[in-house]
Parts: structure tokens; sequence; C-alpha cells
């Protein structure tokens, strides 16, 4: 199913900015096929992607997230009771 250059553009960018879900939407409302036959069509164009323009994808710097924000507050709730007593 062919997508007009919008939709190409508004999946292009959907990918780059790691949003796959979306980009599976943009290609379904596009053709009206199914979910497998969508997911499957989006993982060969972000495959392509990746290969021409492997710098357009958005990087997650800092992968710490929740967990390592968590660790911080132990560990300075600690010092701080520490130095109380």
């Amino acid at each position: 199913m062919p997508l007009d250059p919008l939709q190409e553009k508004q999946l292009r960018d959907a990918l780059f900015a790691g949003q796959k879900i979306e980009a599976i939407k943009i290609y379904r409302e596009a053709g009206g096929g199914g979910l497998k036959d969508a997911k499957e069509k989006v993982k060969t164009i972000e495959i392509e992607l990746r290969k021409t323009n492997p710098d357009a994808f958005k990087h997650s710097g800092n992968k710490a997230g929740c967990l390592g924000m968590l660790v911080i507050c132990v560990l300075f709730a600690a010092s701080a009771l520490f130095t109380m007593l």
C-alpha cells in the first residue's frame, strides 16, 4: 500500500523519534490493513531507515531512569540520617 508524501514523512518522523506504535497507527490509517501486516511493514521500513539514516534516530542518553534516581535519594537520605546521629 503506497503512502502519500505527508504520511510517509509522518511515519519516518515517528520512527526517528522512537514512536513505533505511532508509526504503525499512521500506516494502518493510510491503508486500513491489519495490525500484523502493518507491524511487519513498519519493521521493514525501520530496518531500511536505520541502514540509510542511522544518525537520524533519537538516541536516549542516560538509561538510569527512575531506578538511578531512587538510588540517589536513598543514599542522600542515609547520609543525612548518618550525619544526624
